[in-house]
């Protein structure tokens, strides 16, 4: 375990709250929907530069997921995502592991709007990004879920049941990295992404 991967259960315990110089956060667990994952080839990374991503290096359970995020009280009318995660199973987390490969072949990503999806849905997503042609294609109605925050799971392609899921991260500064929750027997319970709210 890190100071980081400590934060990682109280991020995920709904109104858990605490105090940092002199303002009280509170914690809210919101559902962003169901993530498909159809060959487990996980990709993450910031979704408005580039498509251009590898998979991480651990291959994630297949099948479909549910999402979750995390969101902070900043001030009395802010929130941000602390944290994003995908829930592969409810077995208790015996270790965690640093998210390897993907953006890059390095740890983590930096950029304003995270992104889960399976390698096999990149083309469709291109294909949805293109089709909007230029316009912020993030805020899309079905897709805004909130005014200081955004998550949700989408389909891209229409004719496919297959979802990515976009999320904003945190205030968009720094290095996002994942870690894997493992279980008991070394498999994935959990990935979750940080976005350094929390200190």
């Amino acid at each position: 375990m890190t100071v980081r991967t400590d934060l990682f259960s109280t991020m995920f315990t709904q109104g858990f709250g605490f105090v940092a110089k002199a303002n009280k956060h509170v914690f809210t667990v919101v559902p962003a929907g169901m993530l498909h994952l159809p060959t487990g080839r996980l990709v993450t990374g910031d979704a408005i530069a580039t498509l251009d991503f590898e998979p991480l290096s651990r291959t994630a359970p297949t099948g479909v997921y549910p999402v979750e995020a995390s969101l902070v009280t900043v001030a009395p009318d802010k929130s941000l995502v602390a944290g994003v995660r995908i829930v592969f199973s409810d077995a208790p987390i015996v270790s965690w592991e640093l998210a390897e490969g993907g953006t890059g072949g390095a740890p983590g990503y930096t950029g304003p709007l995270g992104l889960f999806i399976d390698a096999q849905m990149l083309p469709a997503l291109q294909a949805y990004i293109d089709e909007a042609d230029g316009t912020e294609w993030w805020y899309d109605p079905p897709k805004k879920q909130g005014n200081s925050w955004e998550v949700a799971c989408f389909s891209p392609d229409s004719d496919r049941p297959e979802t990515c899921a976009l999320f904003q991260t945190g205030d968009g500064d720094g290095v996002f990295a994942s870690y894997w929750g493992l279980d008991a027997s070394g498999a994935p319970a959990l990935l979750i992404t940080d976005f350094n709210v929390v200190p």
